[in-house]
């Protein structure tokens, strides 16, 4: 629409009127009447196939355009009702220069877990009644020995040195007398061996050590755990925005 309309514009209807740009007819025939046009009008003429549209700009009717798809809707200041879009809208790009981003966290996953330790449970050794038998030294005895023996010799009494002579002066007398005398052996006793008799030796019990009696106790295995640390999301974002140029 040209500058010239300085009115709101206000749809007529069709004119069976031929107009052309820049006609100043005036007034038009709006069904069979007519119709004396002001400024701001605006009406539609066919020709032939080609509807085309004028505004009135006070003096004389301008072309605007086709309007062979716009109704009277298009001319209302305000309208109610239901209306479905169709047709498609090529998509358009939108591109920035100068953009910066950063990585941050945007959630946490699983938190840390600290290190932990738990010591296994400790049993003592332990000797149970009869682990050691203690044994008896070796004895040795010796029994029924007879040293032997030599039986009583038969004796006699003989002279060993002959006859004594004494002369006894006071009474001029000659004494004899026999020689000392003394036993001799005639017979020998009898002779009985010497009998060894029997020896007893006794080695004595060793020791003895049960093993089964003797319990090693036992220590229960300690659990470790070295933890984790924790574990994040992160995304990135946009930290500074620069110019943006949209592109058809």
């Amino acid at each position: 629409m040209k500058s010239s309309i300085i009115s709101v514009m206000h749809w007529v209807g069709y004119t069976t009127t031929a107009l052309t740009d820049g006609d100043t007819i005036n007034p038009i025939l709006i069904d069979d009447n007519n119709y004396i046009a002001k400024a701001g009008d605006v009406v539609a003429y066919k020709n032939g196939v080609k509807e085309v549209e004028y505004a009135f700009n006070g003096t004389k009717w301008q072309e605007f355009g086709s309007t062979s798809k716009i109704k009277a809707l298009a001319f209302k200041d305000n309208a109610t009702g239901n209306i479905t879009i169709s047709g498609n809208n090529s998509p358009s790009a939108v591109s920035f220069s100068g953009t910066s981003s950063e990585t941050v966290l945007k959630a946490i996953d699983s938190e840390a877990v600290a290190p932990s330790f738990v010591e296994g449970s400790f049993t003592p050794a332990s000797i149970s009644e009869g682990f050691v038998t203690v044994g008896s030294s070796a004895r040795y005895s010796h029994d029924g020995f007879s040293g032997g023996s030599l039986g009583q010799a038969s004796t006699s009494i003989f002279a060993t040195e002959g006859v004594i002579s004494n002369v006894v002066e006071d009474s001029e007398t000659l004494v004899l007398t026999a020689a000392p005398t003394s036993n001799a052996v005639i017979t020998q006793g009898v002779f009985t061996p010497a009998v060894y008799g029997t020896d007893t030796f006794d080695g004595g019990t060793p020791t003895v050590i049960d093993v089964t009696k003797f319990d090693g106790g036992s220590k229960a295995a300690d659990i470790f755990n070295a933890g984790s640390s924790a574990t994040f999301t992160t995304q990135s974002v946009i930290t500074n925005l620069g110019t943006a140029t949209a592109e058809a």
